[in-house]
C-alpha cells in the first residue's frame, strides 16, 4: 500500500475571528482581508513559506497549510456578530456539547447556524446530532456557506411562506413527479440535436446487472468531506425530508421545485432510510442508512437519474454505473 499524503498541519496560532471576516487569504507572507472590495492586512506570520504547500486561515483562525493539490475551497463567512453558544439540548452529548451555535434573527424561521467546522468534526457532529434527532425534533443538515446579513430579511419572507410550503410538500405524491420527470427527459431526448440515448437502453443496461454486482461496498467518503475547507452544521425544526423547502433549495435550472423534492426525499426515507447530509449551491447529499438489496439500488438509481439527470450525463454516464456507486450507500444529487 502507498503511504498517506500529509493532512492539513497548523503553522502559527494567529487567533484571527473568522465571524468577522467572509474572505481571508495568505499572500506573499501576508494574512489579508478581502471584504467589500478592499484590502486590509490582518497579520504578518514572518514564516518562510515552502513551495510545496498551500497556506490559508482555519477554522480557528490560526494559519495552516495543506500539501499542494488537496482540494479545498475558502469558506463563505457571515458579517452577522450574533452570540454563539452551545445548544441546550446537545448538551448531554460530549460530541455536540462544544460546538456553539447561533440562533439567526429570521422568526417565524427557527434556524441555528454553527461555527466554522472542518470537514471531518462537521461529519462527526452531524452523525451525533443525527442520533439525537428523535429525542430533540432537530434535523441536522451541513451547509457550504453560512447566511449573509443581506439576506436575512429574505430569510424572513421565506418563513412567512413555510407553512404553505410545507402543506404543497405533504400534499404531492412522489410517483406522480418521477413520471413526470421521466416524460420531460423522453421529450428532451427526442429534441436534442446530438441524442444521449433513448431510456430503453439505459433500462436494460440497469435490470442487467447481477445481484453480486450490486451487493454492498463499504462507505466511502461524503464528497464534502473531501472537496471543502470548512462546513457549516445547520439544525432546524423539522423533519428529514423537508430540508430543501425550509432551505428553500430547489426550483433553478434542471432541479425539481423544492416542494417536489421534499416529496421525493419523504418516499426515499420511508422505503430505504436516505438522510439528507449535506447542501451546497448545486448539490444535495445522502446516506442510506440501512443496506439496500440489488432491486432497490436499481430502483434508486433509477429515480435519481430522472431527479438529477447531471448526476449520469456529467458523470458516469449511464445509469447502471450510477447504481454501482451507490452500492456504497452515499448519494450525490447535482444539477448543473
Amino acid at each position: 500500500m502507498g503511504s498517506q499524503p500529509p493532512g492539513p498541519e497548523k503553522v502559527k496560532p494567529l487567533g484571527i475571528d473568522r465571524t468577522l471576516h467572509k474572505t481571508i487569504t495568505f499572500v506573499d507572507g501576508e494574512v489579508v482581508s478581502l471584504d467589500g472590495g478592499t484590502r486590509e492586512v490582518l497579520a504578518r506570520p514572518g514564516i518562510l513559506e515552502e513551495p510545496e504547500y498551500t497556506y490559508y486561515v482555519d477554522a480557528n483562525g490560526d494559519l495552516a497549510r495543506k500539501p499542494k493539490g488537496t482540494p479545498w475551497s475558502p469558506p463563505a463567512v457571515t458579517a452577522h456578530a450574533l452570540p454563539l453558544e452551545p445548544l441546550r439540548e446537545y448538551a448531554r452529548d460530549p460530541k455536540l456539547a462544544g460546538i456553539r451555535f447561533a440562533r439567526l434573527p429570521v422568526e417565524p424561521l427557527s434556524y441555528y447556524e454553527s461555527e466554522l467546522l472542518e470537514p471531518a468534526a462537521a461529519i462527526a457532529a452531524w452523525s451525533a446530532a443525527q442520533t439525537r434527532a428523535n429525542s430533540t425534533g432537530l434535523t441536522p443538515i451541513l451547509r457550504t456557506v453560512r447566511i449573509q446579513t443581506d439576506d436575512l430579511g429574505s430569510w424572513r419572507q421565506h418563513g412567512h411562506a413555510l407553512g404553505n410550503l410545507r402543506d404543497d410538500a405533504r400534499s404531492l405524491n412522489a410517483a406522480t413527479i418521477l413520471d413526470e420527470r421521466e416524460r420531460s427527459i423522453v421529450s428532451e431526448l427526442a429534441a436534442a440535436a446530438a441524442p444521449r440515448g433513448d431510456l430503453v437502453d439505459q433500462r436494460k443496461r440497469l435490470r442487467a446487472l447481477t445481484s453480486e454486482a450490486l451487493e454492498p461496498r463499504p462507505a466511502r467518503p461524503f464528497r464534502v468531506e473531501t472537496r471543502k475547507q470548512y462546513l457549516v452544521l445547520v439544525v432546524l425544526e423539522c423533519e428529514p425530508w423537508e430540508v430543501p423547502v425550509y432551505l428553500g433549495f430547489g426550483g433553478w435550472n434542471h432541479a425539481p421545485h423544492p416542494t417536489e423534492l421534499c416529496a421525493v426525499l419523504r418516499h426515499w426515507y420511508d422505503r430505504y432510510r436516505a438522510l439528507p447530509v449535506a447542501v451546497g449551491p448545486d448539490f444535495l447529499e445522502l446516506t442510506a442508512t440501512r443496506p439496500l438489496m440489488p432491486e432497490e439500488i436499481q430502483a434508486v438509481a433509477w429515480e435519481q437519474f430522472l431527479i438529477a439527470p447531471d448526476v449520469v450525463w456529467d458523470g458516469p454516464g449511464s445509469v447502471d454505473q450510477l447504481a454501482l456507486e451507490l452500492t456504497t450507500g452515499r448519494w450525490y444529487l447535482y444539477w448543473d
